[in-house]
């Protein structure tokens, strides 16, 4: 009861305010004196009536074209064509407005034929002109149409509910995989452009089974929110957080570069590290695995889930709590395929599987580069008295130096500018990465240590003195300078040699072990080809 009487108070209460909108009629008379009685009776004591007149078919589609109506006046014959005609243009031209027919004709036909023809109401023209007679149609065709309007937006807005009912995941809130798949089935319609480039971030959470195992599904459960709650700070608008399946997140970053994608992938990583759930007294922390990959967005599909999702397992092999992209997937597969020969041969092996998917930048920090870098940091070493063991692995290192850059993209690498803050960061990860493929080349954790700190700064090494920075790693980051500047590259010309020992003795004891910098400067002609 209380909601029937609710529900005729609001339309009461539409149907006052209803009253005091404007309302625009279309009247549609080709006899003047008759299309001047109708008019005023339309606007006769209502300020809130506005009366448009046409007297022709042109009229008509010029008024239905440029503007909307809440109702139709239509004298049923007109000079040129007939009601009917014009209700039929009017519906393929603009939004549909209720129609009311009127003529002087007696013929019981005129009125089939209007009503047939999609009119809402008919009234004889005698009747039109006299008291409130067609007032009272135009309030109730304006009542009907008004609540069909009404209707149809409820209908509307309920299926929109639905919709995102059935597209959203009822744990967390994110989208769910249905709404994935029409996604790409869309082929990301609305939120990519396609004539740029996107990433796909594929996230699991380490060990959640034994969560589940350990501390109940509800556990589980209430880390699942979390993580979700997590993706929700770190995402805007344009992303889409989709809960990928169990444990598993899908996000797609429309317009996103790999390295924007792989700085916000480390970054959300720290945080998982950081949540701590308290639960049953204790305190439950837990980890996330993540896979990066980035493509052209035209071209993001199935395919490219399923190459970030290799990068996501790559990521648990390694260790969990870390981020792979498909770059590193791709050494991955050729790193499987090695025999057990020397680091050397197994180096040469890796740079030939691998050539066909390095630009001419790349290939060069791998080889040419490289050689030159290790045969310096040889002759450094020597003049050192470095033992003939460390000799060795400096040699291996000085090879294996930049191999970390066959995950950095071509473009960063040839940039002629200066990098951006994403591509700096990229950047910076060569050499950790650099160093867990030396660990995997030359299996010696010496040599993979003098790769993974050879660009420590002497004065700013995490903390520590620079003298607890291996020696190995000081002689190839005065090794890796004086070459770099003794060379061209898109981003500078080369230096002559003495400048760039003049450069180096500058930043002695500053970012160069001043022992090092001191044995190149006393045997500068060792160091010459």
């Amino acid at each position: 009861m209380y909601v029937t009487a609710k529900c005729i108070s609001n339309d009461v209460e539409l149907g006052r305010d209803f009253m005091h909108q404007q309302i625009k009629i279309l009247l549609v008379e080709d006899e003047p004196g008759h299309r001047e009685l109708l008019r005023r009776i339309l606007c006769d004591n209502r300020p809130h009536v506005q009366v448009a007149t046409a007297c022709c078919k042109a009229e008509f589609q010029d008024a239905v074209t440029s503007e909307s109506f809440d109702c139709m006046i239509l004298d049923f014959h007109l000079a040129d064509c007939q009601a009917d005609h014009l209700i039929e243009i009017q519906n393929r031209l603009s939004r549909p407005a209720p129609a009311i027919v009127i003529s002087g004709s007696d013929e019981q036909e005129v009125v089939v034929q209007s009503m047939r023809s999609g009119g809402v109401d008919f009234i004889h023209k005698d009747d039109a002109i006299e008291g409130k007679n067609l007032w009272d149609r135009i309030d109730i065709v304006l009542d009907k149409h008004r609540r069909r309007n009404r209707e149809r937006r409820r209908a509307i807005r309920r299926e929109k509910r639905l919709v995102q009912m059935a597209n959203r995941d009822h744990l967390t809130g994110l989208a769910n995989r249905r709404s994935l798949e029409q996604l790409i089935q869309g082929n990301g319609r609305g939120i990519f452009d396609r004539r740029g480039e996107s990433s796909i971030v594929m996230i699991d959470i380490d060990h959640f089974k034994q969560i589940n195992d350990r501390y109940g599904h509800d556990c589980g459960d209430r880390a699942i929110r979390a993580l979700a709650d997590t993706i929700r700070k770190h995402t805007v608008k344009t992303d889409a957080a989709i809960r990928y399946g169990g444990e598993e997140f899908l996000i797609i970053q429309p317009g996103k570069s790999l390295e924007s994608a792989v700085r916000w992938a480390e970054m959300f990583r720290r945080d998982i590290a950081q949540i701590s759930l308290q639960y049953d007294c204790s305190s439950v922390q837990f980890t996330a695995s993540i896979g990066v990959v980035t493509d052209r967005s035209e071209s993001l599909g199935c395919e490219t889930i399923n190459r970030c999702d290799e990068a996501l397992y790559l990521a648990k092999r390694r260790g969990r709590n870390q981020v792979c992209t498909a770059e590193m997937v791709n050494f991955d597969r050729v790193a499987s395929k090695l025999g057990q020969d020397s680091p050397t041969k197994r180096l040469d092996t890796a740079l030939d599987e691998m050539r066909s998917l390095l630009g001419p930048t790349q290939h060069n920090h791998l080889t040419a580069h490289s050689h030159e870098v290790s045969r310096i940091a040889g002759r450094i070493g020597k003049a050192m008295q470095m033992p003939p063991e460390r000799m060795n692995r400096l040699h291996y290192s000085g090879l294996c130096h930049d191999i970390g850059k066959m995950y950095i993209p071509e473009r960063i690498l040839a940039k002629p500018s200066r990098l951006d803050d994403d591509e700096q960061y990229l950047m910076s990860l060569h050499a950790k990465d650099g160093a867990d493929i030396t660990q995997f080349l030359c299996n010696d954790t010496m040599t993979s240590d003098f790769v993974r700190h050879h660009h420590d700064r002497f004065d700013e090494t995490n903390g520590k003195a620079g003298n607890d920075v291996p020696l190995g790693a000081r002689i190839l980051c005065v090794a890796d300078a004086l070459v770099t500047m003794t060379t061209g590259r898109p981003y500078q010309s080369a230096r002559p040699f003495e400048s760039a020992i003049k450069e180096l003795k500058s930043q002695r004891g500053r970012q160069f072990d001043p022992a090092v910098v001191d044995a190149i400067v006393e045997r500068p002609t060792s160091l010459q080809a």
